[in-house]
């Protein structure tokens, strides 16, 4: 059933396991992402691991707005989901990282 968010919710979680494990094929993510998409929009959008999961795929496209926006979600509806704790801090400790090494030129001397 085309209306069925958890039927496009399977779909997204086995377009991105078949990313991540075997295929690395660029167009598989943007499948999942798309079925994530039609789950949230049929009736899936207080899934928890559908906002992780859309979330990674953010994160795996270096989107970290998107990626920390959909892991704060997803914590926001199970606060017990430690991995979606995790990766809140991750994104922003990276994010620090980045924005020091910008400010101080990488740590390069100066001429």
């Amino acid at each position: 059933d085309v209306k069925d968010g958890a039927s496009w919710y399977v779909l997204g979680n086995c377009l991105l396991s078949h990313f991540m494990a075997t295929s690395s094929n660029p167009d598989d993510m943007a499948k999942a992402h798309k079925a994530y998409c039609q789950a949230e929009a049929h009736g899936e959008d207080h899934n928890p691991d559908l906002h992780f999961n859309k979330a990674i795929i953010a994160k795996y496209k270096a989107d970290y707005e998107a990626a920390h926006a959909g892991f704060a979600r997803a914590h926001s509806f199970d606060p017990s989901l430690q991995e979606a704790t995790h990766e809140i801090r991750t994104v922003k400790l990276f994010l620090n990282y980045m924005a020091d090494k910008l400010a101080f030129k990488g740590g390069l001397p100066t001429r």
